[in-house]
């Protein structure tokens, strides 16, 4: 299953978290817009929990930063799921 996620954001934003579902061959983005970044998460995890068994795919994806030889670095994670897999598919890209 092939995911496309366009990014659309001012440079100073993060941006907002999204669950793109997948059933049926049918695709529909969810946005979980909060002032707090991990708020937006939290909100996008528990929507994610209770509607993953409904569908045949799934992918959220996030803005983050990860600490790399003492340096915090800004990346992209998107992880993906289909109902064929048994764990979730991470994958982090550095921008």
């Amino acid at each position: 299953m092939l995911f496309e996620v366009y990014l659309i954001s001012k440079k100073e934003e993060l941006l907002t978290p999204l669950v793109i579902l997948e059933k049926r061959e049918k695709r529909k983005i969810l946005r979980f817009e909060v002032s707090i970044q991990h708020e937006a998460m939290k909100n996008a995890k528990r929507a994610l929990s209770e509607i993953e068994n409904e569908v045949d795919a799934w992918a959220l994806v996030c803005e983050g930063q990860i600490k790399s030889n003492g340096l915090y670095i800004d990346v992209i994670t998107i992880a993906v799921k289909s109902k064929e897999m048994t764990n979730s598919l991470i994958f982090i890209q550095q921008f």
